[in-house]
């Protein structure tokens, strides 16, 4: 079953390790409240999944090993995420491609901007992260979404 829209909800849009403190195995505090606002959990999920799994990890000594541990850290925020919410997964296909492409696009800025958390080479995973998203949702990027 399908769950329906809420638009009551505090969504964060911008939701990833660099944005969460963590003391222990406790959040401590969320950072970078520019994007919040209320709407559809699906839409923040959405966002947060491309996030997770396809955009740019910033350039560190780290970034090989973050690469490899992606998915595992991917499916440890949906276990932790249904924990407290209930089942929530698999999203519906329409708001992962949304998500997908918000995430592009934030990605296509950076590199346009140099602001140095993304580069060229970056953004093939973005893309196709965002062609399997759209393809899921029956759509692709060559075609306008009729309606």
């Amino acid at each position: 079953m399908r769950e329906t829209a809420t638009n009551d909800v505090l969504c964060h849009f911008d939701f990833h390790p660099l944005n969460v403190l963590v003391e222990g195995s406790h959040v401590s505090a969320l950072l970078d409240f520019p994007n919040t606002s209320l709407g559809d959990r699906r839409a923040d999920l959405g966002r947060t999944q491309a996030l997770l799994s396809a955009a740019s990890i910033p350039p560190g000594p780290l970034k090989f090993i973050l690469q490899l541990a992606r998915g595992w850290f991917v499916g440890a925020w949906k276990r932790g995420y249904e924990a407290e919410a209930g089942p929530t997964f698999p999203l519906d296909p329409l708001f992962e491609a949304w998500g997908a492409a918000t995430v592009l696009g934030d990605s296509l800025g950076a590199v346009e901007e140099a602001r140095g958390w993304a580069e060229q080479d970056d953004l093939r995973p973005v893309r196709d992260n965002l062609d399997g998203r759209l393809a899921a949702a029956g759509l692709s990027r060559d075609e306008p979404a009729s309606g």
